[in-house]
């Protein structure tokens, strides 16, 4: 049962598509973006031949405001011949730089690569980017059927670390993924036998440090540290669907499954793993062909459902200080893409906000976001063959509104207490506007709005803005 409060009187609706009032901004024609797409538009990244519909985006918002992706992209439309991994990166003003190439022309490369904040550099971490292939078809390449990665200081220039994250099991093309330590990187991926994370990639090609086995073989792999420099894993069972959480550094420990979790969806990518900063474990799943979604706390007894208007997938969590951004795609058809935010302690939801697919006929893939700057940057891999591409988008948390009473006496008058809330938290100095009046709430979140004797009856429209969010929208009505 979800532990999330119900809210009284008229609960408001985010200005987008499936909730009262949509307003979107429809996404551009398919020209690449210079500056930050406006909240819920979507801005293309890449350019070259239609990506794998496999490939799995990378996004990671820097200490900074900078925010960076990374992709995988292929020489021939579809993932034919050699590929290269390619970023680009967002100013803190919101101007997007060029492509940039990270590994260029590898005879064959993951369609996962992974960008990670790595020791720090001065005042800012180094960047690195974590990836598995082939350099080249030569055998005695030193770069052959390995985890490595490049390493930068700025994300214009990247070097090829003289080292690898395997030491023996490439990772396949579809589960890898990556985290820092706060001393050393890791990698966990799969193979067709057995599920692995290395700890530390400082030892040579290939490397000295052991492939530690976690588990049989799973799916949708994913990794995450924790303050204290534990490291921990998540991935769904190769035979049942359970999700499945351990704890793999500094040791490894007892092997948590998620309540509820038996036959989940398939993530169709790395499912997602945060860790918030008073220590607890949190990942989310979804069950094939049903609404909701099922964010679980590591250790719980049971998980939080989140209502979903359909079957979810590509689903993700970041967290915002003690806050959770959780975001999915409407599984099946064109769909949408939705997000909201909880409340710092992870016990009210905040308004689900939602944009279109990127283009018409367009389907969002697979999701990679980062709302630990306040809003969420979310990048994906959308469309069909041969039009694949990375988009992304940057999504406002969203308000809601409530009048109490609903509903004023057109005879009599009377007056409606106007309430403004993020995730049940009260939001000062919104902007209301009832019909023609405009309204201010105070510091507690509230304006009253008063109807004189004798006004015309119908229903005026409630609209709470705010900077830095998604409005919101109500019905007052007088009869």
């Amino acid at each position: 049962m979800s532990r999330f409060r119900s809210r009284p009187a008229l609960i408001a609706c985010s200005l987008l598509a499936g909730l009262v009032g949509a307003v979107l901004i429809g996404p551009p024609a398919g020209a690449i973006a210079t500056r930050t797409p406006a909240p819920s538009s979507w801005a293309q990244l890449s350019s070259g031949p239609s990506l794998s519909i496999s490939a799995r985006p990378s996004l990671l918002r820097w200490p900074n405001g900078q925010v960076q992706v990374a992709w995988t992209e292929p020489e021939m439309s579809g993932g034919g011949g050699n590929a290269s991994i390619r970023t680009r990166t967002r100013s803190p003003a919101g101007v997007w730089g060029p492509t940039v190439t990270v590994a260029d022309s590898w005879s064959s490369i993951g369609t996962a690569p992974k960008i990670v904040a790595g020791a720090a550099e001065g005042r800012l971490p180094e960047r690195v980017v974590v990836f598995d292939g082939n350099r080249t078809d030569v055998t005695t390449d030193p770069y052959t059927n390995g985890i490595f990665d490049a390493r930068s200081t700025d994300g214009r220039a990247w070097a090829l670390a003289p080292n690898s994250l395997s030491a023996t099991n490439g990772a396949g093309p579809y589960d890898l993924a990556a985290a820092y330590t706060g001393k050393e990187l890791a990698a966990a991926w799969t193979n067709s036998a057995s599920l692995f994370v290395h700890i530390g990639g400082e030892s040579g090609i290939p490397s000295t440090a052991p492939d530690v086995v976690v588990a049989p073989a799973g799916n949708g792999t994913n990794i995450a540290s924790d303050r204290a420099g534990g490291m921990w894993q998540v991935w769904s069972d190769g035979s049942t669907g359970d999700v499945r959480v351990r704890q793999v550094a500094p040791a490894l420990g007892p092997v948590a499954t998620a309540p509820g979790s038996a036959y989940t969806t398939s993530p169709g990518q790395n499912l997602p793993l945060v860790v918030r900063p008073d220590g607890s474990v949190w990942t989310a799943y979804a069950r094939p062909g049903a609404p909701g979604i099922r964010v679980w706390r590591v250790g719980s007894r049971s998980p939080i459902t989140i209502p979903t208007p359909a079957p979810a997938q590509a689903i993700g969590l970041s967290a915002y200080r003690g806050a959770l951004w959780l975001s999915w795609h409407d599984n099946g058809g064109p769909g949408r893409v939705r997000a909201l935010r909880t409340n710092q302690t992870v016990t009210r939801l905040g308004a689900q906000v939602s944009v279109p697919a990127p283009g018409p006929g367009y389907r969002a893939r697979t999701a990679s976001g980062d709302g630990s700057g306040g809003p969420l940057d979310l990048a994906v891999i959308a469309g069909d063959l041969p039009r694949t591409q990375v988009f992304v988008t940057h999504l406002l948390p969203g308000l809601s509104v409530t009048a109490a009473p609903s509903a004023l006496s057109a005879r009599r008058g009377g007056r409606s207490l106007i309430s403004v809330t993020d995730a049940g938290a009260p939001v000062g100095y919104a902007s209301v506007r009832v019909g023609g009046v405009v309204l201010r709430t105070d510091r507690t979140g509230r304006a009253w709005f008063v109807s004189p004797k004798g006004a015309r009856a119908g229903g005026s429209r409630v609209v709470a803005t705010r900077t830095g969010y998604t409005p919101a929208a109500a019905v007052l009505a007088v009869r």
